[in-house]
């Protein structure tokens, strides 16, 4: 925590604050967008390193969720305000690197509108089916998509996300034929697939730890 506090401080040097100002911050309540779905892995890290800065700062630290758009519409809630160290936005290398590159309309530039602070973690991309499907294995599952007259039907975080990424590559691959059905965030994504809605999910490890250990999920490879 102590490292942190010296990063948020040397941040609002760069801000262009004096460092009296500087070391008076935080004198007003401090905004962090998430910008995943509520009850998903990151919206739950945002609210412990919003409650962990509350107590260290002596100051509020409160969460905002802004889902949607891979992560776009939450970003541009935070590029929209003054850069004067009371709004932090949530992100992941989809929003940083993946976004940009894929979709020139993103109505922000990472390297020009943001400022990268601290790493609070990160989880791996776990392909996940429904715990009665047949599939128990990858080669099941590239078995399963030959043989499929229609398209695999997967969930991710959004359109542009390392979920979707890792589904499209994995298809290609592999040579099967998918179908990406992108969600606001986690969660619902995994209801749907519970449910037997969709055939697969390519979600953080994180986000289908739960499902999977109570058995309604069953994961493939990571």
């Amino acid at each position: 925590m102590k490292r942190l506090f010296a990063t948020l401080l040397a941040i609002a040097s760069i801000f262009g604050l004096s460092s009296a100002v500087a070391q008076d911050w935080p004198n007003k309540p401090v905004r962090i967008v998430n910008t995943f779905a509520p009850g998903g892995a990151a919206d739950y890290l945002a609210r412990t390193v919003a409650d962990s800065l509350s107590t260290a700062f002596g100051q509020q630290f409160f969460v905002e969720t802004r889902a949607g758009a891979a992560g776009a519409i939450g970003v541009n809630s935070v590029v929209a305000t003054p850069p004067d160290g009371y709004n932090f936005v949530i992100t992941n290398i989809t929003m940083l690197v993946l976004a940009p590159i894929s979709n020139p309309r993103l109505g922000y530039h990472p390297e020009r509108d943001l400022t990268n602070i601290a790493y609070l973690g990160g989880s791996p991309i776990v392909l996940s089916v429904n715990s009665k499907s047949p599939i128990k294995t990858l080669a099941d599952f590239v078995a399963y998509g030959k043989k499929s007259e229609k398209p695999l039907t997967y969930s991710s975080s959004g359109v542009g996300s390392s979920g979707h990424l890792f589904g499209e590559t994995l298809a290609r691959k592999v040579g099967i034929k998918v179908e990406h059905v992108p969600y606001k965030g986690a969660a619902k994504g995994l209801l749907d697939l519970v449910g037997g809605h969709i055939v697969w999910s390519a979600q953080t490890v994180t986000s289908s730890a739960a499902q999977i250990r109570a058995g309604t999920l069953r994961g493939i490879t990571v």
